[in-house]
């Protein structure tokens, strides 16, 4: 099965890197090495920094809703740490394997859970 993306790519079910249950769907993000911004650059194996979250959505065209999220963690490039003239929402990491994380996430479609243990649990 094939998942639309915010960008309108697509990705296989099968490529997500966690399937946190309850139709919830993480994918980890990383920086590169050379330009944190340029995707086509080698990637910095320090951890990742973030990723894509994907979730059933029966009433959006495509079934499914993405959104991200950015991690606090020390390599983090301090470009990421500012949108605008705001800080960005940045997530405590408990654990990486399995993931946890602080605090809750809530979707612009307005789902709401956490992720503990590698598993999403409803708000």
């Amino acid at each position: 099965m094939k998942i639309p993306l915010i960008d309108g790519k697509e990705i296989y079910h099968d490529d997500f890197d966690l399937d946190l249950g309850d139709g919830h769907y993480f994918s980890w993000s990383y920086q590169t090495a050379e330009n944190p911004i340029r995707v086509d650059s080698p990637r910095d194996d320090r951890g990742p920094i973030g990723g894509i979250m994907v979730h059933r959505l029966d009433s959006s065209p495509t079934g499914y809703c993405t959104g991200g999220v950015t991690f606090d963690v020390p390599y983090l490039n301090p470009g990421f740490k500012i949108r605008g003239n705001n800080p960005a929402p940045l997530w405590q990491v408990q654990s990486l394997d399995p993931l946890t994380i602080s605090p809750s996430l809530l979707c612009h479609c307005g789902d709401h859970g956490f992720i503990r243990e590698g598993r999403w649990v409803r708000a």
